[in-house]
């Protein structure tokens, strides 16, 4: 009985090494892809007169780009607005993509950014949430091993052109090709109201998301760093740019230890005097309302604007 187990378990982990090594190339391959499909993106919106880019990470997917046109249109301000956040994306990576963004030749780009953007995460004292699965979720072991290998996994779409999607566990995921071209990376139905999560849920996730961090000095820090670079090179090209913190849930919030909070701070504060930047700080300004996909994200609705709405309020100010 016992050699039969130890075959059974020799062949599960020789057959799970196999399919760890698939899934790897293939994101080798999508990865590579995806470079290719950026740069035909960025060409085939080259030619676009009038453009403001939205980019970060998925905390700003929320803000709806075709509200903002309306918006600024509304005050005989016509622009393409196109949502570019990323899955994960922080200023090191960001900048890699920076001449592609350039090229393209927007007139405004609004960086959304939060403190973990400059962070390394940490897994000690992480906050154990129970299941009651009995064994092992083999989707959130997967899920674990591929948030470790700093890429986002893409399915690449034959349908459309160029051929841009991120696989994600986000609701409200849509294949609405006019959506598609305004946020390439995140394919939401802005024309339709989404499910905000419980109060009760909101506390568990909060929990759950909770965990320690360390941020590094701002001499030293490399997203800091790879950020003020950022900054540097749109401000040669004559891009403007629009900085804001995004929002989180006060469940959340009052999780976050005091040293993350002061370290953050210190981070904005360096920005602000190095580079004469007003930084927006939005992220205890909606904790209050019922508009929360989780502790990190507000919905994507059409109903719920209020993000979007203050974000348009920012670029009509900056537009003068």
């Amino acid at each position: 009985m016992k050699k039969l187990l130890s075959i059974i378990l020799f062949s599960f982990l020789i057959s799970f090494g196999i399919f760890l090594i698939l899934i790897q190339i293939f994101y080798q391959e999508q990865e590579i892809a995806l470079i290719e499909d950026e740069k035909n993106y960025y060409s085939s919106i080259q030619e676009i007169d009038h453009k403001i880019f939205l980019i970060g990470g998925s905390h700003i997917s929320a803000i709806n780009p075709f509200f903002i046109e309306e918006f600024l249109a509304k005050n005989n301000k016509e622009y393409e607005v196109f949502n570019l956040s990323k899955m994960a994306n922080r200023p090191q990576r960001e900048i890699q993509n920076l001449d592609l963004l350039i090229s393209a030749k927007p007139e405004i780009v609004v960086y959304g950014i939060s403190a973990r953007d400059f962070s390394e995460i940490q897994s000690i004292n992480k906050p154990i949430v129970k299941s009651n699965q009995p064994l092992p979720d083999p989707s959130l072991f997967l899920k674990n091993w591929l948030n470790t290998q700093n890429s986002e996994l893409l399915i690449l779409q034959p349908d459309f052109s160029p051929k841009l999607i991120t696989l994600k566990e986000i609701r409200g995921v849509t294949v609405n090709s006019q959506d598609y071209i305004k946020a390439p990376f995140f394919r939401f139905d802005y024309k339709r109201d989404f499910n905000v999560m419980e109060d009760s849920e909101l506390k568990l996730q909060a929990i759950s998301d909770a965990k320690p961090v360390k941020i590094r000095p701002v001499d030293e820090n490399r997203d800091l760093i790879s950020l003020k670079e950022i900054i540097l090179k749109l401000e040669e090209n004559n891009i403007k740019i629009i900085l804001f913190t995004t929002p989180q849930h006060k469940y959340l919030y009052d999780l976050v230890d005091i040293s993350e909070k002061k370290a953050f701070e210190q981070i904005i504060e360096d920005l602000e005097n190095s580079n004469n930047l007003e930084i927006n700080r939005f992220t205890e300004k909606y904790s209050d309302l019922e508009i929360w996909r989780n502790p990190t994200h507000i919905v994507v609705s059409k109903s719920a604007s209020i993000f979007s709405e203050d974000i348009a309020n920012l670029i009509l100010e900056e537009l003068g």
